[in-house]
């Protein structure tokens, strides 16, 4: 009887335990990700904004034509050389440049345009079409531009702005002005008249009309020869300009032809 009872309490006090503590409680691991990457815009490829018949048979650099092509990047002068250009003409026969050169920019900020010297035809016979980079060019950033091609504007085509970007102003460009925006053509412009300032519109940001106070970085008026193809514009007000605008008729280039109407977005450049 006694043994009895003690197997009973015994059996009680565990059927208590079981009631009591109940099935084991797990722990909840949270789990913490890291934060979404900011989105990295994709890079915009380079390319060759526009290539120009510029000149015909001209005098001064015995007899050569000129072909004016714009970039969309600063190029490593090492690279630009004449063999690395291939020109298709008319009648489908190819031409290599005798000379290639950064130019009309020179300065070390501007290394977007190359003039070829060379046979290309002539406006009316077999005149150039096509132009490729078939070499080791590279862009200053180290990118290959091998394998860029672009139409050829014909000889008769007026100029016009290709690309234009708000920069800061900087020591020897634009001094006292407070915004400044880079205009690349698709050739050298001769004798820019001041008058001209007066028609060349900047809208901005704010939805304000502006004109330029000065033009930097341009021959002397009467200078022998084309100006740059890439002017600066200086404004005296500190404004985030949006698009340019500039009337047919106002400008010409080194072989006399009008500038066609301009209206161009202004891009944000890096300064």
């Amino acid at each position: 009887m006694r043994l009895c009872s003690l197997v009973l309490l015994v059996a009680t006090l565990g059927a208590q335990a079981c009631v009591g503590s109940g099935p084991p409680q797990s722990t909840v691991h949270t789990l913490e990700l890291p934060a979404p990457p900011s989105p990295v815009a994709p890079r915009v490829p380079a390319s060759i904004l526009s290539a120009h018949f510029a000149q015909d048979n001209v005098p001064s650099l015995e007899g050569a034509d000129v072909l004016s092509v714009v970039f969309s990047v600063e190029l490593d002068a090492s690279t630009v050389v004449a063999e690395h250009f291939v020109i298709a003409r008319e009648d489908g026969t190819r031409a290599r440049p005798k000379l290639a050169l950064l130019s009309p920019t020179n300065e070390s900020d501007e290394n977007r345009t190359v003039l070829l010297l060379g046979d290309f035809g002539g406006p009316d016979d077999r005149p150039a079409t096509n132009i490729a980079v078939s070499g080791a060019v590279y862009s200053e950033a180290g990118e290959s531009l091998r394998g860029l091609a672009a139409a050829v504007l014909a000889f008769e085509t007026p100029p016009t702005v290709v690309f234009a970007e708000q920069l800061p102003p900087r020591q020897g460009r634009c001094a006292g002005a407070a915004s400044m925006i880079r205009t690349y053509w698709t050739e050298g412009l001769r004798d820019l008249d001041p008058k001209a300032l007066a028609r060349l519109e900047i809208s901005t940001e704010a939805g304000v009309n502006a004109h330029p106070s000065a033009v930097d970085d341009q021959a002397s008026p009467g200078q022998d020869g084309a100006d740059d193809n890439v002017l600066d514009l200086c404004l005296k007000a500190a404004v985030r300009p949006v698009r340019l605008r500039l009337p047919a008729g106002v400008l010409k280039d080194a072989a006399g032809h009008a500038n066609e109407a301009v209206d161009v977005d202004v891009a944000s450049g890096a300064g």
